[in-house]
């Protein structure tokens, strides 16, 4: 299957979708945490590498996006966000996504977070040196799905990572602790994926927590595995 050049908002959007995490999901504690009566972030900030591959071929390497908003459910303005010297995109006055991906220079391994600040927020540069990018290997299974069958959906390797995010579509999402390398899907969840082509990502991610103002503010760092399925009957 030849795989398509993923877009730069395509990026973005798969970063978007893996930060977004669910309340039930369980990430591992971050290195740094701060008790607080309400365990939720008042905002995040991910810093991401996404490898692109084909048929467990490396297409595309270390394309960088970022990804910062404040939660919804705080109704708190983070302000114009930039990542190592470059401004992020605002978008609906929550989400600053990179629109430049080529720009987004990662390869030191530094995050240097800096935000305008807004309602509810001061503004702060913040380098967050405290955490490593975590690795990840190419996905090693099949580029096929048939619905109605078990389908393992792997990488060959994850180190250094505190949880591991598997999206093997847009709707299905996995978040295990650790460094796992795979999760198995069952007969009756393919049988409800859509037919026809999808990004999948396995995100392998570490956590760090800074106070900063009063607000408590998540900082990741995400390396990412992608590849194109199919799924067919």
């Amino acid at each position: 299957m030849r795989f398509p050049r993923p877009s730069v908002f395509l990026l973005a959007f798969l970063v978007l979708a893996s930060a977004c995490k669910k309340d039930d999901d369980a990430p591992a504690t971050p290195s740094s945490p701060t008790p607080t009566a309400d365990p939720r972030p008042d905002a995040k900030f991910t810093a991401s590498l996404v490898d692109s591959y084909n048929n467990g071929n490396l297409y595309t390497a270390s394309n960088g996006t970022a990804v910062a908003y404040g939660l919804t459910w705080t109704g708190l303005y983070i302000g114009d966000v930039s990542l190592n010297n470059l401004p992020l995109d605002t978008m609906f006055g929550i989400y600053s996504i990179s629109s430049n991906t080529t720009s987004l220079d990662l390869s030191s391994g530094n995050a240097s977070w800096f935000i305008t600040g807004g309602s509810g927020f001061q503004p702060f540069l913040q380098d967050v040196n405290d955490i490593a990018f975590p690795s990840i290997g190419p996905v090693n299974s099949s580029d096929t799905i048939h619905r109605g069958q078990s389908y393992t959906f792997s990488t060959a390797n994850v180190s250094g990572a505190d949880s591991v995010i598997f999206m093997p579509d847009f709707f299905n999402r996995r978040t295990l602790v650790g460094n796992p390398t795979s999760i198995t899907l069952t007969p009756s969840e393919t049988a409800a994926m859509q037919l026809g082509t999808t990004y999948a990502s396995i995100a392998a991610v570490t956590y760090t927590e800074h106070v900063i103002g009063n607000r408590r503010c998540e900082f990741r760092k995400q390396r990412s595995a992608v590849m194109l399925l199919e799924v067919a009957d």
